[in-house]
């Protein structure tokens, strides 16, 4: 009779311990390769969490997500478009233009999870500013040296011309920064336009050409980069900038 109390208590010893052990770590809801490190509450009730966001936009294609879920502690990030992150805040850019369906999951340390989506519209820009250059290396030293930017394809129109700052090779890289970036109004497909720099002795002289680069609007619209980099041409180098609405 004893050695039969024996074999239920042990029964019930091992009973009470498996029910209290942790579970298996719960399977991502899109069930992709996310993984994440996850605790155990113990015999603590958690508050389950709650999932938010907000959404705002940055640069075309370009959307800012704000978490504002509560009582989570790690969290996963579906685009919509085959991309995913686990960053709390993230920026995410699109390849193209479309609606997206955006989908948060906010976990707590109990593995509950809740989600919240929002349908997301990205445009492409309707505008493009040139904002500047950036002179990196040039093949002149202690000369004045400014910029224009003009339309490559007929040169009728030049979008915008810097005025003239003495750089020498003490002083690269320097920024030349519009503060009032300059709109590129009729761009189409397909036209080629260039910055040309000049150098001269004095700030008001229109100076001697050093080096011209080009690009093509098709850059622009591919994708819509924040600038392009020119290598060693003539010598010289630079990185132009662009701005987007």
């Amino acid at each position: 009779m004893r050695k039969f109390y024996f074999v239920i208590s042990v029964f019930f010893a091992l009973f009470s311990f498996l029910s209290c052990a942790p579970q298996n770590e719960p399977t991502d809801p899109d069930n992709d390769d996310y993984n994440d490190t996850w605790s155990d509450s113990g015999n603590e009730v958690l508050d389950p969490p709650v999932a938010s966001f907000s959404v705002s936009k940055q640069q075309p294609l370009t959307i800012v997500l704000t978490n504002k879920s509560r009582n989570a502690v790690s969290y996963k990030w579906n685009f919509g478009d085959g991309n995913t992150s686990t960053e709390k805040n993230p920026v995410h850019k699109y390849d193209s233009k479309g609606v997206y369906r955006v989908k948060l999951y906010a976990y707590n340390s109990d593995y509950k999870y809740d989600m919240y989506e929002l349908n997301v519209t990205v445009e492409n820009p309707s505008k493009i500013y040139f904002a500047g250059i950036t002179y990196e290396k040039l093949s002149v030293n202690n000369k004045y040296v400014h910029f224009e930017l003009i339309d490559d394809d007929v040169f009728t129109t030049t979008w915008c011309t810097s005025a003239a700052k003495l750089l020498s090779t003490a002083n690269l890289p320097y920024d030349f920064i519009l503060q009032n970036p300059v709109l590129m109004d009729g761009l189409e497909d397909d036209e080629w336009y260039a910055i040309q720099l000049y150098s001269s002795d004095t700030p008001d002289d229109e100076g001697t050409k050093l080096a011209g680069f080009r690009f093509d609007t098709d850059e622009l619209l591919d994708g819509y980069p924040e600038g392009f980099t020119w290598n060693e041409n003539e010598g010289c180098k630079i990185s132009c900038y662009f701005t987007y609405e």
